[in-house]
């Protein structure tokens, strides 16, 4: 990796900067980017005309979802409308944060979930991660996880020219998308990765040294205290690494990982916040890696369809950007304010 190409300059977020600590208004669930330009990722319509941007589309959480006929629908929202605007905001990949059902012993659930995400299939190149739901049994690693691994295992996805490799236990991927004159290299790592896994990635990041994003289930916290990372195992026979032994062992020594992508936890002081959060953190080189917590199941209808959407917007106004919404297909709505309306501002042509 070439010089110090994550040098942040300066970071700001857009939105109602009071946004978590007002009253709920008319607009609560409006911002400011869709009341103006009239799309949910506010990308102005000079960028648009242009396509220099792309984004990668986030699905959080979808375990309650996955619980009811009628409640499925979100996820198949969510589907339908990367599908159908994949072209008009460039979406080059979609990740899964992990948790695709409430009970992992439960085949209707599994029917229910697969039947919506099978409809990225063909549309564009996409991982799915294991949370800690995924099991037979939740919170044991020993239980079985064969509907995961006979569902969305190696199999699925090894005819793709996007798909990479699968880790050692077949629970993690790794992917290689291209967007605007790079490639990216993506990590999905199974909810609290073991060693093996944690190797298998170092030497992945090593044999590609391409810019790179991590998808693991559990890896912050929200709740009193934000920025803790998740620093004790939930897995009943110690079996995996924690979210501070990962970032340590992993992120913190590679330059090339920009961001950290995770749901899991749905905590909070307020409920319009709950389940969300990020943070700049530094790595070995004092560079900037981006956490980001996202995880609605707690809100309405098991999280009302809300998903995230990261954008890269090389030059805008002077700066390139990584802008983050929030955005929910099935009430077309976005949500307003700092954690759920924020972009991190950069300058490519020095990192990149």
């Amino acid at each position: 990796m070439r010089g110090h190409w994550w040098d942040v300059k300066r970071r700001q977020y857009l939105g109602l900067a009071a946004a978590g600590l007002t009253g709920v208004g008319a607009n609560y669930y409006l911002s400011d980017r869709q009341r103006e330009l009239n799309n949910p990722l506010g990308i102005p319509d000079e960028k648009l005309e242009t396509s220099n941007f792309w984004t990668v589309s986030v699905l959080p959480d979808t375990q309650n979802y996955a619980v009811e006929d009628e409640l499925i629908k979100h996820v198949e929202d969510q589907v339908e409308w990367i599908s159908e605007n994949k072209d008009t905001y460039n979406i080059v990949f979609a990740t899964h944060e992990g948790d695709m059902v409430s009970n992992g012993a439960s085949h209707e659930q599994w029917d229910r979930i697969i039947s919506a995400l099978s409809c990225l299939d063909g549309e564009v190149p996409y991982s799915v991660v294991p949370g800690n739901h995924d099991w037979e049994t939740t919170n044991d690693k020993s239980s079985s996880i064969d509907e995961y691994l006979d569902r969305f295992g190696e199999k699925r996805f090894e005819d793709k020219n996007w798909y990479d490799d699968v880790g050692p236990n077949g629970l993690s991927h790794s992917q290689i998308f291209s967007a605007g004159s790079r490639e990216f290299l993506h990590l999905s790592l199974e909810w609290e990765p073991r060693d093996e896994v944690l190797d298998w990635a170092d030497n992945k990041i090593e044999d590609y040294r391409h810019p790179t994003l991590i998808t693991t289930h559990s890896h912050l916290h929200k709740g009193i205290l934000n920025g803790k990372r998740a620093d004790q195992l939930e897995e009943e026979n110690s079996r995996g690494n924690h979210g501070k032994k990962v970032f340590r062992e992993l992120v913190y020594p590679k330059q090339e990982v920009f961001m950290v992508l995770s749901g899991h936890s749905f905590g909070g002081l307020l409920p319009r916040n709950r389940g969300e959060y990020h943070q700049i953190s530094d790595n070995v080189g004092d560079q900037p890696v981006y956490e980001i917590l996202a995880d609605f199941q707690n809100r309405k209808e098991g999280g009302n369809g809300w998903m995230r959407n990261i954008t890269f917007l090389p030059e805008e106004n002077g700066y390139d950007k990584i802008s983050v919404s929030t955005y929910s297909p099935s009430a077309r709505k976005n949500q307003v304010g700092e954690p759920s309306d924020f972009y991190f501002e950069l300058d490519f042509d020095e990192r990149l």
